[in-house]
């Protein structure tokens, strides 16, 4: 933890963090965009409607994505 090569590359991946706009942890990104989702069900939706943007079917069952 004092290693000065450990704490550079740490704060490197800090800044690039920030830079992207991630603010904490989880931070998710879905095609490149922040996601807000936090329930499995919000997850799902936003993965359909990328899905469909991208001209491809998702198939939903028992609650989980194939």
């Amino acid at each position: 933890m004092n290693d000065t090569a450990t704490i550079s590359r740490v704060n490197k991946d800090i800044q690039l963090g920030h830079s992207v706009g991630v603010g904490g942890t989880p931070t998710i990104f879905i095609n490149g965009s922040i996601s807000k989702a936090r329930t499995l069900e919000d997850f799902q939706a936003i993965v359909v409607k990328e899905l469909e943007k991208a001209g491809k079917r998702a198939e939903l069952s028992e609650g989980q994505m194939r």
